[in-house]
């Protein structure tokens, strides 16, 4: 959802802050919202920010908006993620960490001008709540045993994620598992 639509969809807190980042910018800020979670996935404008370094800029603006864009996720969540070093001057890229481990695909990117002003701010977390719950992995659709997909030789790469839960309620733990070319999982 966009324009005057996602506007509607801020409550009362979350629309001033967006007020307040707009008097900041001194023009409309441009924003994309998930309707279903309510949470931002685009920000656009240029944001003047604060800091020695763009890494600090991106970290003191998540500080004063991390509300506004998902009040779900808490900004303490955010730990700086490794990135290309083509990008050290242009983004600053952000994984979603909870209890020290990762959540899957849970990832925040603020982009940069040569200005070191933000232009935009894409949103990819997992718009849910940080406690960790519980699922019957059999209630998922479309489980099958862990060892009907594993490579049938050579020990596979384990690594604790964390998932969205199904039903949004929080996240799940699980294991992200992967093997080198050629021990291809069975069929």
């Amino acid at each position: 959802v966009t324009g005057d639509r996602a506007r509607e969809l801020l409550d009362g807190g979350r629309r001033e802050l967006l007020e307040q980042l707009e008097r900041e910018y001194g023009a409309r800020v441009e924003l994309v919202i998930e309707a279903r979670s309510r949470s931002v996935v685009s920000i656009t404008g240029k944001f003047p920010t604060h800091g020695d370094t763009i890494e600090q800029r991106a970290v003191g603006f998540l500080e004063i908006y991390q509300i506004l864009i998902d009040p779900l996720v808490p900004s303490k969540e955010y730990v700086l993620a490794p990135q290309d070093p083509s990008c050290y001057e242009s983004a600053v890229v952000f994984d979603r960490v909870i209890e020290g481990i990762p959540v899957a695909g849970s990832r925040m990117t603020i982009h940069f001008n040569d200005a070191h002003e933000i232009e935009s701010v894409t949103n990819g977390v997992a718009p849910v709540p940080s406690k960790i719950v519980e699922v019957d992995p059999w209630s998922i659709e479309g489980a099958r045993p862990l060892h009907d997909l594993l490579p049938v030789e050579g020990e596979p790469t384990r690594t604790k994620v964390l998932v969205p839960a199904p039903d949004r309620s929080g996240v799940v733990m699980a294991e992200a598992i992967g093997w080198l070319e050629g021990n291809s999982p069975k069929e």
